[in-house]
């Protein structure tokens, strides 16, 4: 099959994303005195961030986790299934997955409430089945 075809993509609602397997989980090597490079993936890929209220989410925690933690926010991006920061930690502040980890839920926690509020059965579409068949 040749690449680029549409057979090699998956079909969501409002177009084509790759069809390509998920990432291996990176080693974080911490540091002091360096910037850090951070990107996050949405459950499944899938484009959460592309209407405004949800990007609003991601940029309202970013900003708290930036004044709670006392790093300085270089450069950011947000695409509808992923994003990037390019942040500079203080040395004596929390790794990386620390504050990686507080941006995340500040955004799951109004997903989830929004959801629960507006379209709860859309939950179930963001549900993760175990390899023991729980759901989480």
């Amino acid at each position: 099959m040749a690449p680029g075809t549409v057979d090699e993509h998956k079909k969501y609602s409002h177009g084509y994303v790759l069809n390509m397997p998920s990432r291996p989980h990176l080693k974080r090597h911490e540091g002091h005195n360096h910037a850090r490079f951070l990107t996050c993936s949405c459950f499944g890929r899938k484009p959460l961030l592309s209407r405004e209220r949800t990007a609003r989410w991601l940029v309202d925690a970013i900003e708290t986790s930036r004044n709670k933690h006392g790093f300085d926010l270089w450069a950011w991006v947000i695409m509808p299934e992923h994003f990037h920061l390019l942040i500079f930690p203080p040395a004596s502040g929390p790794d990386v997955g620390s504050i990686l980890a507080s941006i995340k839920l500040a955004v799951v926690r109004r997903a989830v409430n929004w959801l629960k509020a507006n379209a709860p059965d859309k939950l179930l579409l963001l549900a993760d089945e175990r390899s023991d068949c729980s759901v989480v």
